[in-house]
């Protein structure tokens, strides 16, 4: 799908079908149901979505609602069912795939001869059909990509046919899909493979890919598309998207100089692709990151905001309404830097929503919680998203309470969460607790079910070093939880903060009065 020469990675059209507006849905894992998109009429673009295999349940809620195409790409072996894993991952959001043979039916390249049809393709077929039987129909599957930009490749074009037919004949209703790097086809001098390849007659999809370049003025892509079209006329034709940014600054182009600029790739695309009454599908390469670049999935949320304003216009799809925001105030420096997470569970994988916080008796600030996760790990309450968080400066601040508000991005919002420590004393007031000890209380009030928290102390008297206890104490129904601090010194001064999920308490302090200390 994606000129991404010397590579040999398969194509992979992903693209994940989306939700309408639906019901309330208390449980944050539910999947709400999801009516069929509203496509447009014939000779327009009717799909989008991103190359990789990305069927984890995080990106699916985090493009559901904007892209509508999903692909599942075979492995070697004819008895495996890897495929029809995936194909039931995607057909349990309602999505049609298309499956990439490639490494089912070819050999790979060698330095000495190009990628070659295996002499046993017949049966592995149908092996692998048979293994797989149970999802390879119509309400499944949209067609088939035989093997990946073959005249750049050197592929046997009269075998590429063989295999063709025999898919073709064995499902008549699918789509056969050829995807051609531009550069065999359009270059200043086309590879021999082009020029003395003969006409594939099971073609029912055509297509070419090639990165870094405005399409609109590139004479490569310009004169492909005309050649792709003049050899196989009347046919639908695929448009592959620049997804990725290049780690090698030799690829990277005049619009594409940082991530934040993809934005700008995909809106040169689409004008390109909807100007063409035969276009049907505008694929993205790629979702996931890979070792030559940094996928969509890693795109900033400006870059992913046109993706998604492009994929609704295309497939029609639309943003749900099944959460409310949620978010968590974790940090409160004693310089006021406040810091923490918040998200609509309903957005889109870049969609970002605004957070109001408040300073009591004072100010108020908004900012958007458009930062980078913790190792990119998406947030579970969040569902989506690598880009959740919010850092933002009080002037002033002399200890206030902070509280804050996160806006809904259809209508509504919540207040964020706080990880509480509520109040350190003595074992001997606390009434329980091991003997010697300060017992802590603390609330963790919106942690996910099973969380467990983490605690942390330091002698501040002694100058101590952070101590994390061993024992980590499960919430209770209302979110409290006790902790303690072994063999204190009721004298000394004592720092603590708890942590659970990428939750971190405001730290309390004890001041060594041998009594009650709320925090």
């Amino acid at each position: 799908m994606r000129a991404r020469h010397p590579r040999t990675a398969a194509l992979a059209l992903a693209a994940l079908l989306g939700a309408g507006a639906c019901t309330d849905h208390p449980d944050p894992t539910a999947v709400p149901s999801r009516p069929r998109a509203v496509v447009g009429s014939p000779g327009r673009l009717l799909y989008f979505g991103y190359a990789g295999e990305s069927f984890d349940a995080s990106s699916l809620n985090g493009t559901e609602s904007y892209a509508n195409w999903a692909e599942a790409i075979t492995d070697t072996f004819p008895s495996s069912t890897y495929v029809t894993t995936q194909v039931n991952a995607y057909a349990g959001r309602g999505m049609k795939v298309l499956v990439e043979l490639g490494p089912l039916l070819w050999k790979d390249a060698t330095p000495t001869s190009p990628r070659s049809l295996r002499a046993d393709y017949v049966q592995r077929w149908n092996s692998w059909r048979a293994a797989n039987a149970s999802v390879l129909n119509s309400t499944n599957v949209l067609g088939f990509l035989i093997a990946d930009e073959p005249h750049w490749g050197g592929i046997d074009m009269t075998k590429w046919q063989d295999a063709a037919a025999l898919v073709k004949n064995t499902y008549p209703w699918s789509k056969i899909v050829m995807i051609e790097a531009a550069a065999a086809i359009g270059g200043p001098t086309p590879t021999a493979a082009w020029n003395n390849a003969p006409v594939v007659q099971t073609v029912d999809w055509i297509g070419i890919d090639r990165y870094g370049r405005n399409p609109a003025t590139d004479d490569t892509i310009l004169t492909a598309r005309t050649r792709m079209k003049a050899r196989y006329p009347n046919r639908k034709f695929v448009y592959v998207a620049d997804g990725w940014f290049a780690k090698d600054p030799n690829v990277q182009t005049y619009t594409y100089m940082t991530p934040g600029n993809m934005g700008v790739a995909m809106q040169q695309w689409y004008d390109f692709a909807r100007a063409d009454t035969s276009a049907i599908l505008l694929g993205t390469f790629l979702w996931p990151s890979f070792g030559e670049g940094t996928g969509s999935q890693r795109l900033p949320p400006s870059a992913l905001a046109k993706h998604t304003e492009v994929g609704r216009a295309i497939t029609g799809r639309s943003r749900a309404a099944a959460y409310l925001p949620v978010g968590v105030i974790d940090t409160i420096t004693s310089a006021g830097l406040v810091a923490g997470w918040a998200c609509d569970p309903d957005a889109a994988w870049g969609e970002t929503v605004t957070v109001q916080l408040t300073l009591a008796g004072g100010s108020t600030l908004t900012t958007n919680a458009n930062l980078v996760n913790p190792d990119t790990a998406v947030i579970a309450a969040c569902r989506s998203g690598g880009y959740r968080r919010f850092r933002i400066q009080f002037a002033g601040y002399s200890g206030q309470k902070v509280t804050g508000v996160a806006f809904d991005l259809n209508a509504g919002s919540s207040t964020l969460e706080q990880a509480k420590m509520i109040w350190i004393q003595p074992q001997a007031s606390a009434g329980f607790g091991p003997p010697g000890s300060l017992v802590v209380a603390g609330s963790a009030s919106g942690a996910p079910a099973g969380t467990v928290v983490r605690f942390f102390w330091r002698d501040v008297t002694a100058n101590g070093p952070w101590t994390q206890e061993p024992y980590t104490p499960t919430p209770d129904a209302n979110g409290i939880w006790y902790h303690a601090i072994p063999n204190a010194v009721y004298t000394h001064r004592y720092a603590t903060f708890a942590r659970y999920d990428l939750v971190q308490s405001i730290t309390c302090t004890y001041f060594g009065t041998n009594a009650y200390t709320a925090c």
